[in-house]
């Protein structure tokens, strides 16, 4: 319960959370889903008040940036296989986190072109972000 209690104390410390995100088999790492099971706490990140779970987390900024291997953003045709984005929002959500950020480079073992274009597109994203997150 020692390193749990470290983890949620350092989420609560923080004013906005930045976390890079690989997408294996579809989703979050197994070492991430680890780190999601130390967090997600009754009456530490999260309290039931009437059967309903309320977050402790609110009022503070989440940006993922992800790496994948290829689009499977809306339109992409790729789209239903991506659980990666929808699981993280779900979870954070549960803790209180309604702020969240996506940053995607994607298309990462396509052609150095898709690659490179992918890479400046997250780059030129988070510059934007950098001064207003």
């Amino acid at each position: 319960i020692a390193l749990s209690n470290t983890l949620i104390d350092e989420l609560f410390a923080a004013d906005c959370y930045v976390m890079g995100m690989p997408m294996y088999n579809l989703t979050v790492p197994s070492s991430f889903k680890a780190y999601l099971d130390q967090i997600c706490r009754r009456d530490r990140t999260l309290q039931i008040v009437n059967g309903i779970p309320q977050g402790q987390l609110a009022a503070k900024k989440l940006l993922v940036i992800t790496t994948r291997k290829y689009n499977y953003r809306i339109g992409s045709g790729r789209e239903d296989r991506d659980f990666l984005a929808p699981y993280l929002s779900a979870i954070f959500k549960v803790l209180g986190l309604m702020d969240i950020t996506y940053v995607h480079a994607d298309q990462l073992t396509l052609s150095a072109t898709a690659r490179d274009q992918s890479l400046v597109k997250a780059t030129t994203t988070l510059d934007q972000l950098a001064s207003t997150f």
